[in-house]
């Protein structure tokens, strides 16, 4: 018992001892001793860190042991530097663009995105070229739009099947949407008694006209192709008979379309070519050049229909002397009943002004659109006639048309009235 309590005395000597001299060295020692997280402070004698780990502290259960000495915080661990991220070498193209002087925004358009031409921005820059190379390609895309967007060959203009193509003046008054129809025309004109050479008559037009449409903006139009017949009255000295027409033909631009405002706008330009015998008047000259433009207007709709107005004016320049020159004017007014689009009643207005003389023919009458007789008497002459009628679709592809004209001033050359009747078979 004795012995026991002497070995217990001795060891706590030690212990203390060894205390004292770890305090001592840690004091006089300038090395700062490591700290490791959740282990005990090391020291340089073994001792020191066997009493350190092994003591046991007051309060707690014999199995619970506490490092007192060898006890580390978070504030006492060196900072532990955050890993950099790895090096990303920049792009080529993501380098940043110097902003341009103010020369190179006056050369080249202060650096407007010339890949995006429908903004705004855009349309209104000087790149007039881009955009009118594009509205090239929208005009000349084939067909027209039907369905979806898709284009059809050769199929006409059906965002204005509001409208009704004129009548009477056919080689003249032109539609100014584009088109695919073939059009037979039945004319029946009676020859003024008081016409000199000639003391009455009558003359007969059998004929058609074909369209074609290569887009919905570009057309070929053959205005006049048919036979004519001439039969002069009693006591005539011209022969009269019955041959082969002028061919009228030429291509036709609709350069303003607008559906929204229901405004058509369109230019020609038509080759009147001598193809006939002398008896009906048909091979005068070589040929005259026609250029034309022709303009057409929806409006005042309301619950009881719309009126349609279409006016064509031109010009015959005759490409020798012998053919006469003359400027027209025509007009064409309908009623779209209820809106329907079935029953078109419709009144036109025309005028010719013969503005030279031709120089074959000494006749004091001249022909109009039927025939240019080349009258040297011509030059400073007019014709201003009326025509009333009607058209009614069956169905947009299958119209049928007729109008009665007169004249409305004294000279009349060799119209005293003409009846004309159509078909049109559209696509």
């Amino acid at each position: 018992m004795r012995c026991r309590q002497t070995i217990v005395v001795l060891g706590a000597v030690l212990g203390a001892t060894g205390m004292l001299c770890a305090q001592e060295s840690g004091g006089n020692s300038s090395a700062r001793p490591v700290a490791r997280l959740g282990m005990p402070t090391l020291s340089s004698s073994p001792m020191t860190f066997a009493a350190s780990t092994v003591s046991r502290t007051e309060g707690t259960r014999p199995d619970e042991f506490s490092l007192l000495a060898g006890r580390a915080t978070l504030a006492d661990a060196p900072a532990i530097p955050s890993a950099a991220p790895p090096f990303t070498p920049p792009l080529p193209h993501a380098s940043p663009t110097p902003a341009p002087s103010s020369a190179d925004a006056v050369l080249h358009g202060a650096g407007k995105n010339r890949d995006d031409p429908n903004r705004s921005a855009f349309r209104n820059t000087s790149f007039f070229g881009e955009r009118l190379r594009e509205r090239f390609e929208e005009w000349m895309q084939p067909g027209c739009r039907r369905e979806i967007d898709v284009r059809r060959w050769f199929l006409s203009d059906h965002d204005f099947d509001y409208f009704s193509s004129p009548i009477s003046m056919p080689f003249f008054l032109e539609d100014p949407r584009s088109l695919t129809e073939v059009r037979p025309i039945f004319i029946l004109q009676g020859i003024p008694n008081g016409a000199p050479n000639f003391q009455g008559g009558h003359i007969e037009f059998y004929g058609t006209q074909i369209r074609v449409a290569i887009t919905e903006r570009f057309s070929f139009v053959m205005t006049k192709l048919g036979f004519i017949d001439i039969n002069p009255g009693a006591g005539s000295t011209q022969p009269g008979g019955f041959g082969f027409a002028e061919v009228h033909l030429g291509p036709k631009f609709t350069f303003l379309r607008h559906t929204e405002t229901c405004w058509l706008g369109a230019a020609g330009l038509s080759f009147q070519i001598p193809s006939g015998p002398a008896r009906v008047y048909q091979d005068t000259g070589r040929v005259s050049l026609v250029p034309y433009v022709t303009f057409g207007k929806n409006f005042l709709e309301s619950r009881f229909g719309s009126l349609n107005l279409i006016n064509t004016t031109g010009y015959s320049f005759s490409g020798d002397g012998e053919r006469s020159d003359f400027l027209y004017n025509s007009f064409h007014l309908d009623w779209d009943v209820a809106n329907r689009h079935k029953i078109y009643p419709m009144v036109e207005l025309h005028y010719v002004q013969y503005t030279f003389s031709g120089g074959l023919r000494n006749l004091n009458v001249e022909g109009r659109d039927l025939a240019n007789i080349g009258d040297v008497n011509s030059g400073g002459r007019a014709n201003l006639n009326i025509a009333t009628g009607l058209r009614y679709k069956l169905t947009e592809a299958a119209q049928v048309g007729f109008a009665a004209e007169f004249p409305l001033n004294v000279r009349r050359d060799l119209q005293q009235f003409r009846f004309t009747i159509d078909l049109i078979l559209r696509y």
